[in-house]
């Protein structure tokens, strides 16, 4: 079956400098012309696949739809050549000539990455504001303010949850229910950013209306600045994300940056003296130290810097000590004096 796949070939697709497909076989299909390079490079992902037509098991790569009519499924079978055998489901051979290096083909896994990530993040979360609102009961801490307050606690805590279900769905190869739940994380994602919005705002409008907390520092307008800009730095990125969710390698590198830029509220509230006494600059400085080990971990892994996670930690760290100049301007305390007085 092999050898009359190979005996057929007569012309190549030419897919960029890296691949080459032989198409002769895949006419059928009204959909090749969709195929790209950058598809294909995100769609090969590592797994065990049954024999090809030779009774072997081989390390392939995963069964990939979306692209022709119906599932291929590729194998890599000379590993010397560099061939991916592609079998189509009326039983003709295609085939990808990979014509980089022999090592292209040993992809490395981003899964410990994710799953440390996965890990990390709730547990941030959780000491957080495990006194305030998760394990209140267990501590004399004051009832929550407005049940504004309790929505956003739950929205967030709802997030955070997706995110470490997403994290475990693409672990586990279960890559179509983690698009499908993708619809429902964008839908979530937009209300984060309005509840958390709303939450800033009125937390605001309490403290500016309280004589007893006339005497804060930073004021209420001034400190208004940092959880309006968690929830817009928020929105970019997970908004480009999920502009670049076929693009994988970006897609899952801005939801991680964009979870953990979401830890800054949490560290913050971590019972610690140094952190409760240290103010914007260490909360903000612990995040980034986070966010720096998961770049330093996926550099040294993969031996290059990716661009999305880098340009993503550049936004998020340069985008922190803007804010805390803007806070005393005349001109942010006017702006936020104008958007409290909208929920007053």
């Amino acid at each position: 079956m092999v050898q009359r796949g190979l005996a057929g070939t007569q012309r190549l697709l030419r897919l960029g400098p890296n691949f080459s497909l032989d198409a002769t076989a895949a006419d059928r299909s009204r959909d090749l012309s969709a195929l790209k390079e950058e598809h294909l490079r995100t769609a090969l992902l590592r797994r065990r696949t049954t024999s090809v037509g030779d009774r072997r098991d081989d390390h392939a790569f995963a069964t990939f739809t979306g692209f022709i009519d119906h599932a291929i499924q590729i194998a890599l079978r000379n590993r010397r050549h560099r061939v991916l055998f592609c079998v189509l489901p009326f039983g003709e051979i295609v085939y990808v000539i990979m014509a980089t290096s022999p090592n292209f083909h040993r992809r490395i896994s981003d899964r410990p990455l994710y799953l440390l990530a996965a890990v990390i993040v709730p547990l941030v979360v959780l000491a957080g504001f495990a006194r305030t609102y998760y394990l209140k009961g267990f501590f004399a801490t004051p009832v929550l303010p407005s049940m504004i307050v309790h929505v956003h606690g739950l929205i967030m805590t709802a997030w955070v949850v997706l995110f470490i279900v997403q994290v475990t769905l693409v672990a586990k190869r279960k890559t179509k229910l983690h698009q499908r739940l993708g619809v429902f994380g964008a839908i979530l994602a937009g209300l984060v950013f309005v509840v958390g919005i709303l939450t800033g705002l009125y937390a605001a409008a309490r403290a500016v209306n309280d004589p007893n907390l006339a005497n804060l520092n930073p004021p209420p307008l001034a400190f208004l600045i940092i959880p309006l800009g968690d929830m817009v730095a928020f929105a970019i990125l997970v908004g480009t994300a999920l502009y670049y969710r076929k693009r994988l390698d970006i897609h899952k590198r801005l939801m991680l940056v964009a979870a953990i830029n979401i830890t800054v509220p949490a560290i913050a509230r971590i019972p610690v003296g140094f952190i409760a006494n240290g103010g914007a600059l260490v909360f903000f400085g612990l995040a980034d130290l986070i966010l720096l080990g998961f770049l330093a971990f996926d550099t040294i892994r993969h031996k290059r810097v990716h661009p999305a996670l880098l340009w993503g930690t550049v936004f998020v760290i340069v985008f922190q000590p803007l804010r805390i100049i803007l806070a005393g301007t005349h001109a942010w305390t006017s702006f936020a004096a104008a958007l409290v007085r909208l929920v007053q």
